[in-house]
C-alpha cells in the first residue's frame, strides 16, 4: 500500500473514532445544562443496562468475524460462508433475547435499573439492544478490510444523526433523558437496516455448523472479557443508585466521562494500529512490534498526564456548576482509564494468538469479580469515592496481568524499563495532582518537561520505525 493511502486511512480512522468515542464528551455541556443530575443518572443506568444485554446479544461474534475474515481473506467461498454464519446466527440470538426481555423485562431489567421508569425508558432501550450486534459486526469487517472511507462515513453519519435527534428531543421537545434514549434507538434501527443490506455481498444465507463451532470456540471465551468491561464501567452506577440516588449517579458519571477523554484518542490510535500489528506478528517482525509498544505506552501515558494536569480547566469549560462536585474524582478516573489504554497495547498481542485468547476472559472476569466485591464493600461506606478508587485498583491489576500474559504468548522481548518508567511517571503525577493544589503555570511546565523527557526516551524507537518505512510496508 502506498504511503499516502496508508496515511489517509490512519487519519480517517482516527477522526472517525474520535467522533464516535467523543459523543458523550461532546454532548456533556448540553446534557449537564439541560438535564438535572437525577435525569443524567437515569440516562446512564439505561445505557448501562443496554450495553450489558448488548454483549449477550452479540456473543462475541463481531470479534470472531474480524479475526476469521483475515483468516479466509484469500478464500472467497469459505469467507462468505463464515461471515454469513455469524451474521445470521447473531440475528437469531438478538431476536430471541429481545423477545425474552420484552416479556420478562420486569424481572430481567428492572432490578438493575433502580428508580428508572419501565415504560417507556426501558422498553425503548430493549428495542435498541436488538440493533447493536449487526452494526458492530459490519464495522469490524470494514476495519479488517481496511475500508477506511466506508468505516469512517458510517461512524460520522451515526454521530451526526444521533446528536441531531438528541438535541431536537432534549432541547426542543424537553423530553429529558427519554429524548436521548429515543435518539439512540432511532439511529440504531436505521444503521441496523444499512448494515444488513451492506452485508449481503459479504455473506451466503446459511448457518454452517462447522463455521459456527469455530466462531463460538473463539468468541465464547471472550464473553467474560467483554462482560468484565461492562462490570468495570456500569456496575458501580447500579450500586450507587441502589444505595444512594440517581443524583450521585449523574455526578459520578460526569467525572467518569471526563476521565475517559484519553480513551477517545487511544481508541482511534488502536483501530489504526491493530491491522498493522497483526501483519507484523504474522511476519515475525518482533523488533518492530517492540518499538511500537514503547511508543504506544509513552503516548498513552503522556495523554493521561496532560488531561490530569488540566482537569480543573476542562471541568469549568465542559459542565454546569451543579456537577462541579466531580472535580476530585476526575484525576482518579483519568489514571484508571490510562491504565486501560496502556493495557490495550498488550491485549492486542494476546488476542492474535488463538491459543492464549481464552485466558483474556479469565483475567478480565477475575478483575471484574474483584471490582464487584470491592464496590459492594466500599460504595455503601464511601459513596462515589469508594467506586472511583475501586475502578482504579482493578484496572491497574488487570493491566499488569495482561502484560505478563502478552510476554508468555509471544517471543517479543519487551523493553520493561521504558514501560515501567512511563507507567510510574503517569502514576506519580496523578498522585501529586490528587493530593496537592498546583497553579496552572506550574502544571503547564510539568506537561512540557514530561513531553521533552518522553521524546528523549523514545527517540531511538521513533527513528528506527521511520527508517524502516513502516507505512510503506503495511500489509
Amino acid at each position: 500500500m502506498k504511503l499516502n493511502n496508508q496515511l489517509k486511512n490512519m487519519i480517517l480512522y482516527a477522526s472517525a473514532i474520535i467522533i464516535q468515542k467523543g459523543i458523550s464528551f461532546f454532548l456533556l455541556p448540553l446534557y449537564t445544562s439541560q438535564l438535572i443530575p437525577s435525569e443524567y443518572g437515569t440516562l446512564n443506568i439505561v445505557t448501562g443496562v443496554c450495553s450489558f444485554y448488548g454483549v449477550l446479544a452479540t456473543l462475541g461474534m463481531d470479534a470472531a468475524a474480524g479475526r476469521y475474515y483475515i483468516e479466509y481473506k484469500d478464500d472467497n467461498e469459505n469467507r462468505k460462508k463464515f461471515i454469513g454464519t455469524v451474521v445470521y446466527f447473531t440475528i437469531l440470538v438478538s431476536m430471541l433475547l429481545a423477545v425474552l426481555l420484552l416479556i420478562f423485562g420486569r424481572y430481567l431489567v428492572v432490578p438493575f435499573a433502580e428508580g428508572v421508569p419501565y415504560y417507556p425508558h426501558i422498553i425503548i432501550g430493549i428495542v435498541y439492544i436488538l440493533t447493536v450486534p449487526i452494526y458492530s459486526m459490519y464495522q469490524r469487517i470494514l476495519l479488517m478490510k481496511e475500508n477506511a472511507n466506508r468505516y469512517s462515513a458510517n461512524l460520522i453519519t451515526n454521530f451526526l444523526m444521533q446528536t441531531t435527534l438528541s438535541i431536537i428531543f432534549v432541547v426542543v421537545f424537553k423530553l429529558q433523558s427519554l429524548g436521548v434514549i429515543l435518539a439512540m434507538c432511532i439511529t440504531g434501527i436505521i444503521f441496523f437496516i444499512i448494515s444488513i443490506r451492506s452485508l449481503k455481498v459479504e455473506t451466503e444465507t446459511i448457518i454452517n455448523k462447522t463455521h459456527l463451532i469455530t466462531a463460538l470456540k473463539y468468541s465464547i471465551p471472550l464473553i467474560p472479557h467483554t462482560l468484565s468491561n461492562w462490570v468495570n464501567t456500569v456496575f458501580d452506577r447500579i450500586i450507587l443508585a441502589r444505595f444512594y440516588s440517581l443524583v450521585e449517579v449523574g455526578i459520578y458519571n460526569v467525572a467518569n466521562q471526563l476521565g475517559m477523554i484519553t480513551n477517545v484518542f487511544s481508541a482511534a490510535i488502536n483501530q489504526a494500529y491493530v491491522p498493522w500489528l497483526y501483519g507484523k506478528i504474522k511476519d515475525g517482525q518482533n523488533i518492530r512490534i517492540n518499538q511500537s509498544i514503547n511508543i504506544l505506552t509513552g503516548l498513552f501515558s503522556l495523554l493521561g498526564i496532560g488531561i490530569i494536569l488540566l482537569t480543573p480547566e476542562i471541568l469549568n469549560i465542559m459542565v454546569d456548576e451543579s456537577y462541579h462536585e466531580a472535580l476530585e474524582l476526575i484525576p482518579i478516573f483519568v489514571l484508571a482509564y490510562s491504565y486501560s489504554n496502556l493495557y490495550l497495547a498488550f491485549l492486542n498481542i494476546v488476542m492474535y494468538h488463538v491459543k492464549y485468547a481464552k485466558y483474556i476472559g479469565v483475567v478480565t472476569f477475575s478483575g471484574a469479580c474483584l471490582n464487584m466485591v470491592s464496590n459492594l464493600i466500599f460504595i455503601p461506606r464511601y459513596s462515589m469515592y469508594g467506586a472511583a478508587l475501586t475502578s482504579l485498583g482493578t484496572k491497574l491489576i488487570v493491566y499488569v496481568v495482561i502484560m505478563i500474559l502478552a510476554r508468555s504468548s509471544s517471543k517479543i522481548r519487551f523493553d520493561w524499563f521504558k514501560i515501567i518508567l512511563f507507567t510510574a511517571t503517569l502514576t506519580i503525577i496523578a498522585a501529586v495532582s490528587i493530593t496537592i493544589k498546583i497553579s496552572l503555570g506550574f502544571r503547564i511546565l510539568m506537561c512540557i518537561v514530561t513531553l521533552a523527557g518522553f521524546i528523549c526516551v523514545l527517540n531511538k524507537d521513533i527513528s528506527a520505525l521511520l527508517n524502516f518505512s513502516i507505512f510503506n510496508k503495511f500489509d
